[in-house]
């Protein structure tokens, strides 16, 4: 069957919906909205959202986040309140626990992006002004999938990440990814596992581990076949997010360079044992621009190239980090140039771009 969401918005006309129709015509879910009345009380709202999914059972909401904004039946209040309302229902036992998918435009969820208290609320955010339907009904309708398999009357861990072989893995992260119910297990997956390389990595992730460029590989579809039959992540939400084992990829990698890991081995090294082993058609990846190392571990987070993690600037504090969690990397090109902001940075990510700038300075002035 087709997920069905509840839509609350305050916004009506014909621009709510087009936004409905891109998303129905993609049959993947089918979203209806909650007509509101402008000004209308928080506890009547809630009462007509429990009345919807009494009569209805919708999968999942998809709300915005500003709902007292200057739409024709604005209210008096934001997504927040109502989305606590609902996970608490859940938590009582008075309703499944669903996903909620929050839509707004950049500018709020700028807004939204500072009240780091209310981010576990929802499980998703896509900015409603530039929508790829495709992408965003795909993610949805695994959401809301994912959730219905996480609601299973005691299901296994070894069910919902899709793996059987979890003693490969930390005894400690299974030990966190069981949680304590649905909406903690789909919460830690979902902001603490798929975000970050690690655990599980994207397929940019996958190339730079490779040592390939990615867009410039046409042998790239067939390597990337071969990785994915062995790698890839089949657990919950995976529809909507694909991911790869990290250490499923090691181990592809390892059988055919003779147990080398590959990172002790150069991008022009790496690609030489995978044409030996048959995958013709592959372009070594070459440093970012003021870079040099071609040692790739990771991505640029700005551009998506491969990176050497030593050469990257740090985006989060390797602190605030749980253990499986890799950090995040951006190149000094693209912080130098101002294309990515130098707020986003840790301290430690400050310190480290100093520290470039300082060798930059001294190489060119071996070279003068």
């Amino acid at each position: 069957m087709i997920p069905k969401y509840l839509f609350i918005d305050d916004e009506t006309g014909s621009v709510t919906k087009a936004l409905l129709d891109g998303f129905n015509d993609k049959k993947l879910v089918n979203i209806s909205p909650l007509t509101l009345s402008k000004d209308e009380p928080f506890e009547k709202v809630c009462n007509r959202i429990k009345e919807e999914f009494a009569a209805h059972q919708y999968d999942g909401v998809l709300i915005d986040l500003c709902l007292d904004g200057t739409g024709a039946n604005s209210l008096a209040f934001k997504a927040q309140p109502f989305t606590q309302q609902i996970r608490t229902w859940a938590s009582e036992g008075k309703m499944p626990h669903i996903p909620v998918v929050l839509c707004s435009t950049i500018e709020n969820y700028d807004v939204y992006r500072k009240d780091s208290a209310s981010h576990d609320l929802f499980d998703y955010y896509f900015d409603k002004t530039e929508v790829s339907y495709k992408r965003e009904t795909a993610r949805m309708k695994s959401l809301a999938e994912g959730y219905q398999l996480l609601n299973k009357k005691d299901i296994k861990v070894e069910e919902y990440l899709g793996r059987k072989d979890l003693d490969e893995i930390d005894d400690k992260i299974i030990d966190y990814l069981r949680g304590p119910s649905t909406f903690d297990i789909a919460r830690r997956i979902l902001k603490d596992v798929m975000p970050y390389p690690g655990l599980l990595i994207d397929k940019h992730t996958v190339a730079a581990r490779m040592g390939i460029n990615m867009d410039e590989s046409n042998g790239w579809p067939k390597l990337k076949e071969a990785i994915y039959s062995q790698a890839e992540y089949q657990g919950v939400f995976s529809a909507g997010w694909k991911r790869c084992w990290s250490d499923k990829v090691n181990t592809f990698f390892m059988s055919l360079s003779e147990g080398r890991p590959y990172q002790i081995l150069s991008a022009e090294e790496r690609v030489a044992i995978l044409e030996r082993a048959g995958f013709e058609g592959l372009v070594p990846a070459k440093p970012i621009e003021l870079n040099n190392s071609s040692y790739y571990n990771t991505v640029c987070c700005y551009s998506g190239l491969p990176l050497d993690s030593m050469e990257g600037i740090p985006v989060e504090d390797r602190m605030s980090l749980m253990p499986w969690q890799e950090n995040h990397y951006v190149s000094f090109l693209f912080v130098a140039r101002g294309d990515f902001k130098e707020e986003r940075l840790c301290q430690d990510g400050l310190k480290k771009k100093l520290e470039i700038i300082h060798r930059l300075q001294d190489e060119q002035a071996k070279d003068e």
